[in-house]
């Protein structure tokens, strides 16, 4: 919770799985924090509950579309994009970032992490 409050977080994008949904979507309602998740639809998580909780359509394509109406609706105009080094992260950023482009929204910065660590 202090994390959340000390960095100015605006916004969570996740949890993609059910098991991590419902700590994330609670510690996001308390923090006043909206998430924004992919996860399949769970019956105790709904936004009659939880008012700071999105889920978004399981159709990729979409995504982006919802994700960058839900800034918009929070006045979030500035973003930072962290996301795993393969295809579906670099494909999900680009076209993240050309719905944004549709609107008043920018790219602050992005961070690419590789969960794969080599030692040389």
């Amino acid at each position: 919770m202090e994390l959340i409050h000390d960095s100015k977080v605006e916004a969570i994008l996740g949890p993609e799985s059910s098991s991590q949904a419902y700590f994330i979507v609670q510690l996001g309602d308390k923090a006043e924090v909206p998430i924004i998740s992919f996860a399949p639809k769970i019956s105790t998580l709904s936004y009659l509950k939880f008012s700071y909780f999105f889920r978004v359509t399981q159709n990729l394509s979409s995504q982006v579309y919802a994700i960058s109406d839900i800034l918009k609706v929070f006045g979030l105009r500035e973003i930072i994009a962290v996301y795993e080094d393969n295809k579906f992260g670099k494909w999900i950023v680009a076209n993240l970032i050309d719905s944004l482009h549709v609107g008043a929204n920018k790219r602050k910065e992005h961070v690419i992490y590789t969960p794969y660590i080599y030692k040389d």
